[in-house]
């Protein structure tokens, strides 16, 4: 679930609603961050979440028991 928040802001004496979603699932996130550090030790701290989230597709869920 999303969580969606609005906020007023008044830039140059006009008022502005400003709406942002942030999503709940930071495992996408993880994803890219272990992508992007993959060559140093960082990216042990995103593997979890990345593997995670890599397991919630069938396909490569598949492909991985063909593979083993």
């Amino acid at each position: 679930m999303a969580k969606v928040r609005i906020n007023i802001e008044s830039i140059d004496g006009k008022l502005f609603k400003i709406k942002t979603i942030d999503s709940d699932n930071s495992k996408l996130a993880s994803f890219t961050h272990y992508l992007h550090n993959h060559n140093n030790g960082v990216c042990s701290f995103y593997k979890k979440d990345a593997l995670s989230y890599l397991k919630g597709f069938p396909l490569l869920s598949l492909t991985q028991k063909l593979v083993a």
